[in-house]
């Protein structure tokens, strides 16, 4: 109850000295006691502290009192002036620094409400000081824009879900400009020291980054928060307008990836890197090539990684000319049992088939990759085998010379043969494929024959035999692998079965039994006693019943 009473009375406070600062530049000390009344945990109390402060300054804006940042340096410069309407400005300005050092403050450590509330408040005061210092050009007051970022990326504290809320200013391009050149600076600033080892620093930056969405061309940066005026003397716009040229956004980007990128990221935040690079931040770099180290080491990492930094190399590759060394290697080293099993398998053969596209590579390449898919579809699952038929088919198609594999004649007795009987043979046996060979040059592929698709053909689910059949009929391949094709998973298998009916008739025999108990009874003589027992039974109570209705 007293705390009740206690936040009423500073609620109450607040509102009076706010409106006599308001009503005369004579009460303008109760600034300080508002400022006091903030050190306070109550939010309810904050957020009418935050209402005040919006009010009071803004309102000395307008009247022209409060002078800027750059307006401050410069008085400092000069020597100090005597008149009491400049020394009360002076006293004013230091009474605004503490006001956002202490919205700064709430920004880190109140509620969330609190929190939104501080930063659209800071937003307001940095139009408010763009308006005072603008005449005839346009001014972004970067130095407390930058202070506010500062605290967005400070990594002491987790500001994800405030700079979610900062996501409708990142629309404008002044803003997003300076936010990309801000976050370059501090990294760069952070780089070297400790704070790069922060708890919430990936996280921070790498929110911000993902909310930045980059524009196509020059012509599109036309939604400023700060109004743009033109200049009168017919100065070159583009020396004071830099966030109006793509290139220099492309620059500070590019400079902020960079950095990031060399924190130590999470092994969750590297895959989400990951997952968007190739569309997102690849085509906005000044140099994508420096994004090659970072690549290729997720590239080794193996696993999911590997599969995700596909996308990126793929783009690396074909339009930016790099050269890997071993990278067919290692991308037959990423074809394993648990590939069918993975969240992003539609992906990676999707990206598997177009580097197999190229029909320079050599023959053993393309049939050690046939070979190796062929053999891991005996044990994937139905969606697996759904993916790898239209994938072999399609490399066999592109590639001639691996059609060797269809009618390779050897000394054991393989199933694609029509001749093999069901002895139980292993089909293993006399097969030179080398299975765990994890180079593909060595691995025996174009000595052996497709016995693995042969015995598929007696698989249970019966969909993907019509693909089968185009390696019985190898003059009518067709290109099978498509995007609709490879986006087929587990999921999608498991839905496909769970709209069909679950109530069906179950069969108890191969035939409907008819009259069981009847034929049951001249068999046995037991049978025959217990029907007529049942029989007796019956009948007395059906002569009851009809007693009763008499």
């Amino acid at each position: 109850m007293a705390d009740e009473v206690d936040v009423s009375r500073k609620l109450k406070e607040i509102k009076e000295k706010t409106k006599a600062i308001l009503e005369s530049d004579a009460n303008s000390n109760f600034i300080v006691d508002i400022l006091e009344l903030s050190e306070t945990q109550d939010e309810v109390v904050l957020i009418a502290f935050v209402r005040s402060a919006h009010k009071i300054f803004t309102t000395f804006s307008s009247r022209g009192k409060l002078i800027s940042h750059r307006q401050q340096k410069r008085v400092t410069k000069e020597e100090t002036s005597q008149d009491p309407q400049d020394v009360f400005n002076c006293w004013l300005h230091e009474k605004y620094l503490l006001t956002l050092n202490r919205l700064q403050d709430l920004l880190r450590v109140g509620s969330q409400s609190v929190k939104e509330f501080s930063l659209c408040t800071i937003m307001k005061f940095l139009v408010e000081e763009a308006k005072q210092i603008q005449k005839s050009f346009h001014f972004f007051p970067n130095i407390l824009f930058r202070q506010t970022c500062d605290v967005l990326f400070d990594g002491r504290y987790s500001m994800k879900n405030c700079i979610e809320r900062f996501d409708e200013y990142l629309e404008y391009d002044d803003v997003r400009f300076y936010v990309l050149k801000n976050l370059a600076k501090f990294l760069e600033d952070t780089s070297n020291s400790k704070a790069s080892q922060s708890q919430f620093l990936v996280e921070n930056v790498f929110t911000m980054l993902n909310l930045v969405k980059m524009k196509e061309k020059d012509e599109d940066l036309t939604n400023p928060l700060i109004e743009i005026k033109k200049d009168k003397q017919g100065d070159n716009e583009k020396i004071k307008h830099n966030f109006l040229e793509l290139k220099q956004h492309r620059k500070f980007f590019s400079s902020a990836w960079l950095g990031f990128l060399a924190l130590p990221l999470t092994s969750e935040v590297h895959k989400k890197v990951l997952l968007n690079l190739h569309s997102d931040v690849l085509p906005h770099m000044t140099e994508p090539k420096l994004l090659m180290d970072f690549l290729t080491d997720s590239y080794n990492t193996g696993g999911v990684t590997s599969l995700l930094a596909l996308n990126s190399l793929f783009v690396l590759i074909h339009k930016h000319n790099l050269d890997y060394p071993d990278f067919f290697k290692k991308l037959y080293a990423l074809f394993e049992p648990n590939v069918f099993y993975m969240k992003y398998q539609a992906r990676f053969f999707h990206l598997a088939d177009l580097f197999l596209m190229s029909t320079h590579l050599p023959a053993y390449l393309v049939a050690a990759f046939v070979k190796r898919l062929s053999r891991l579809a005996l044990s994937a699952p139905p969606s697996g085998a759904m993916l790898v038929i239209p994938f072999v088919c399609n490399l066999i198609k592109r590639h001639p010379s691996v059609q060797v594999l269809i009618h390779q004649k050897q000394v054991g007795k393989l199933l694609l043969d029509e001749d093999t009987g069901e002895n139980g043979t292993d089909p293993h046996q006399g097969d030179p494929f080398i299975t765990d060979e994890p180079d593909p040059a060595k691995c025996n592929a174009l000595k052996s024959s497709l016995w693995e698709l042969k015995s598929l053909q007696t698989h249970f689910y019966p969909a993907w035999l019509p693909s089968w059949k185009c390696l019985r009929n190898h003059s009518v391949l067709k290109k099978l692998t498509s995007r609709s094709t490879l986006m087929m998973a587990m999921t999608s298998y498991s839905k496909e079965n769970a709209k069909r009916s679950q109530h069906r008739m179950l069969t108890w025999s191969f035939k409907f039994p008819r009259e069981l108990l009847v034929r049951a009874c001249q068999r046995d003589g037991f049978w025959n006693r217990v029907f007529i027992f049942v029989s007796t039974l019956s009948l007395r109570h059906s002569s009851s019943c009809d007693c009763h209705s008499e």
